[in-house]
C-alpha cells in the first residue's frame, strides 16, 4: 500500500483482511488513481495464489463528516465492488 500512495499518506489495517488507506487533502479523482495504482501492482505480483482486492472510495465530506461515516461509506461501496465481482464470475462460469 505504501509503494502505491504517497508520503502523506497512511495506511492502516481496519481488521481481519481489510485495510483502510487515509489521503489527506486528496478529492475522489486522487483517490481513485491511488486505488488503480494498488490494484495494478497487485495485479503484477508474482505471489502466489494471486493477492486480490475490493476497494471502496469515500471522500470528505461526500461521503460522511466522521471517520466513522467515512468508514461505513468505504465499506459499503467496497462490498457493492465485490458483489460486481462474483456476479461477472458467475456469468463467465454459466
Amino acid at each position: 500500500m505504501r509503494r502505491a500512495s504517497r508520503g502523506t499518506d497512511t495506511p492502516a489495517r481496519y481488521g481481519g483482511d481489510e485495510f483502510a488507506l487515509v489521503l489527506p487533502e486528496a478529492d475522489a479523482s486522487a483517490a481513485t488513481l491511488v486505488a488503480s495504482r494498488l490494484l495494478e501492482k497487485l495485479a503484477a505480483d508474482q505471489e502466489a495464489p494471486p493477492v486480490r482486492a475490493s476497494i471502496g472510495v469515500a471522500t470528505y465530506p461526500m461521503h460522511g463528516e466522521s471517520a466513522e461515516e467515512l468508514l461505513e461509506s468505504a465499506d459499503r461501496l467496497l462490498y457493492q465492488m465485490k458483489a460486481r465481482s462474483r456476479e461477472r464470475a458467475t456469468t463467465a462460469n454459466s
